[in-house]
């Protein structure tokens, strides 16, 4: 009777379980076809698979795991031959974890400091580090492929001279533009960072005059 009843459960069991082992995929994981040629053996294709997984490990250093499947499984949705198997490419978690410390002072501190249900941060994460010459927006009068900015000769009692030059924009981010200087500069130029318009409509006064 106890017989029996096992028999029972353990066919429950892996009636239950019946199916594909495939992990489902996540964004950025991939599924890989590969095809053999014709009438190639499932030791042929197990050897050959094994073969692939090991070049994309050592090749792609971003990827965790590397699933496989050769032929048809006990339920044909997917019918495969032997010649035939999809590798499943898991890569490693990328994901960055970002505190954000919310203000805790001034007027509005208890409304800001709590964050209510639909509402996020946003967070810029820099991976790289390379040097680049930047201007803010207002600095920069644009002139098609060469734009201009100022910067300040002299100042005393009278007021102050500016000069103008030429340079290159490049990449714009969060007001400030990458340039490329066409004129030579000194490192302690003092640059005007804003009011170029100004300065510009001035100058074409008095060019006008």
């Amino acid at each position: 009777m106890v017989g029996g009843a096992l028999g029972l459960l353990s066919g429950w069991v892996f009636a239950g379980r019946s199916g594909e082992l495939i992990p489902q995929l996540d964004a950025g994981d991939f599924a890989l076809n590969m095809t053999l040629d014709p009438g190639s053996s499932l030791a042929e294709s197990i050897q050959l698979t094994r073969q692939a997984q090991r070049i994309l490990k050592r090749k792609f250093p971003d990827v965790l795991q590397i699933v496989g499947k050769i032929g048809t499984s006990q339920i044909p949705t997917d019918p495969l031959s032997l010649e035939d198997s999809d590798q499943i490419i898991i890569l490693k978690d990328r994901t960055v974890s970002v505190l954000a410390h919310l203000p805790d002072t001034g007027p509005d501190a208890a409304r800001v400091a709590t964050l209510l249900p639909g509402q996020y941060v946003s967070a810029r994460i820099i991976t790289g580090r390379t040097p680049q010459r930047t201007l803010s927006e207002g600095a920069i009068v644009p002139g098609g492929e060469v734009s201009y900015a100022y910067y300040q000769v002299k100042a005393d009692a009278k007021g102050s001279t500016y000069h103008r030059f030429s340079l290159r924009p490049g990449a714009t981010d969060q007001g400030q533009v990458a340039v490329r200087l066409l004129d030579k500069l000194t490192d302690t130029t003092r640059l005007v960072v804003k009011g170029a318009y100004f300065l510009d409509a001035e100058r074409s006064k008095g060019e006008g005059e």
